[in-house]
């Protein structure tokens, strides 16, 4: 899936328009700069030009990753902006109803009505910008990849993606297995001390049978 994505977005973006064109070359760079930089990481060995490969693809993705500042806006900032949306809202809507308004043309009504677009999108896209940042630990553990893997060798022997994976085996299969009861901690326990004895069992069987 992930070797797909870059791909996906590029030919969802294909069709953009002359004013947002800029914005989704910066899209399709910050995903593919982060895709590398997911890639060289799976290596199970690193040289000092991979380790400079990383380098530069995590260079990059901060360089590019600003186009979506403004989807990092949390609830609050979120809620503050959508009164102030409302403000603006109003203030263009007293504008546009006013006496001296009211006796212009249609077509001078509507222009006033996309100059305030403009201005209300403007300021909501700055205040969403200088509200929300990239400060989290995700973002931040990546600059600390190159050390880590220079330390303590490639980042695979760190993954969790094993017990992730194992997770349903050790616990799901086991809890379905059970009655569900307060004791099902136990029957959980004794699920897995068969299953394992079964498989010891079958495995001699099949070395048997080999033989």
């Amino acid at each position: 899936m992930t070797r797909c994505l870059v791909g996906v977005v590029r030919n969802a973006m294909r069709d953009a328009s002359p004013s947002h064109r800029s914005d989704f070359d910066h899209v399709v760079e910050c995903s593919r700069s982060h895709i590398e930089l997911y890639f060289y990481c799976q290596y199970d060995c690193h040289d000092n030009e991979m380790l400079d490969l990383m380098d530069n693809a995590l260079r990059r993705f901060h360089t590019s990753k600003a186009v979506s500042q403004q989807f990092r806006a949390g609830q609050q900032l979120a809620a503050e902006a959508e009164e102030i949306h409302m403000e603006l809202c109003a203030e263009r809507d007293t504008e546009l109803n006013s006496e001296v308004n009211k006796k212009k043309t249609a077509a001078l009504r509507q222009r006033i009505h996309d100059g305030w677009k403009r201005i209300i999108d403007a300021e909501m896209a700055k205040y969403i910008e200088d509200g929300s940042d990239f400060n989290f630990r995700m973002i931040h553990r990546m600059q600390h990849f190159q050390d880590h893997i220079q330390r303590y060798g490639s980042r695979n022997q760190w993954s969790t993606e094993i017990e992730e994976c194992f997770h349903r085996k050790q616990i799901k299969d086991g809890f379905n297995a059970s009655n569900k009861t307060s004791n099902y901690c136990t029957q959980m326990i004794n699920y897995y001390l068969r299953s394992d004895a079964f498989a010891v069992r079958k495995a001699n069987c099949d070395t048997l049978n080999r033989k």
